[in-house]
């Protein structure tokens, strides 16, 4: 069945063989008619026979999750070493708009859903997908205020979430983007965008709504509360780490062009912080020069 959907402000296509009720479920917000040909497309298949693939170039990028080659293209495999069997190959065409996913039938073997499993896959595609087209999935907690839109980022368990939902309570115009990776797209103005995406964590929280992104912040503990500006060779570091890391040279390129030019137009912000109301009226008063 073939589904369409808006995102971040791409028309992306999926093709999906077998009906998939979460993934419909968790995009349908997303769901779109438009007419002209997709700026992405996926093919997603599942199968219960083993997947084989004749790969050259393996790199580990992470657990149990390498980079290689598959047939002169990039490719992703997901393998299971206790099993030693691949259950998932994605790959990818030269221009990074089209995807093919084959993943194996999880229910055969484990105590997964399959559905689950597929929608995380397409998410995980979409981090290197977006980073070819001039933009980032972002490991953040993002909101939106009359203001604009901030991205929160720290490492999972600093209270990135706790932080969003202090706004949350203290101001009456804010709504959360998404809890977990939102995307950052630079627009064809040349300006930066923060928009909602379905993949959203452990929480699912997240809205289909685009807005001018304003702040991108990086979050650790204190006592106290403080905010203030990074220069873009402090912010270097802090940024890969909230984003996966690229898969080749070229990839590389590309991330640091988007980089360039999203420090151009959007401030970066260390805030020290504890978990106190305070800590967002510093933070939007930092950002913005008023509370609301």
């Amino acid at each position: 069945m073939l589904k369409k959907y808006s995102i971040a402000d791409f028309n992306i296509s999926v093709d999906i063989n077998k009906d998939d009720d979460f993934f419909y479920e968790r995009l349908s917000a997303y769901e779109s008619d438009f007419g002209c040909e997709a700026d992405i497309s996926f093919s997603l298949r599942r199968t219960s026979r083993t997947i084989k693939a004749d790969y050259t170039n393996l790199q580990k990028i992470g657990a149990d999750k390498y980079y290689c080659k598959v047939d002169g293209s990039d490719a992703i495999i997901n393998f299971d070493p206790q099993k030693g069997k691949i259950i998932a190959l994605t790959k990818f065409n030269l221009d990074y708009n089209h995807v093919d996913i084959l993943s194996y039938d999880v229910s055969c073997d484990y105590d997964w859903e399959p559905t689950h499993f597929n929608h995380n896959l397409v998410g995980n595609a979409m981090n290197y997908v977006a980073a070819m087209h001039s933009s980032f999935v972002f490991h953040s907690s993002s909101l939106a205020c009359s203001d604009g839109g901030v991205l929160f980022s720290a490492p999972s368990g600093t209270g990135k979430s706790t932080h969003t939902g202090l706004w949350l309570s203290e101001f009456d115009d804010v709504e959360i983007i998404n809890d977990d990776t939102p995307i950052i797209r630079l627009n064809n103005d040349g300006n930066v965008d923060l928009c909602g995406t379905p993949w959203a964590g452990t929480t699912g929280i997240n809205v289909n709504k685009i807005v001018p992104l304003r702040g991108i912040v990086f979050i650790s503990r204190s006592d106290s509360n403080a905010i203030e500006k990074l220069s873009s060779q402090e912010a270097l570091r802090l940024f890969f780490e909230a984003v996966l890391p690229p898969l080749n040279p070229r990839m590389h390129l590309a991330y640091l062009d988007t980089i360039k030019s999203i420090f151009m137009n959007v401030p970066i912000y260390s805030l020290r912080c504890n978990m106190l109301p305070e800590a967002a009226l510093v933070a939007r008063e930092g950002i913005f020069g008023r509370y609301k």
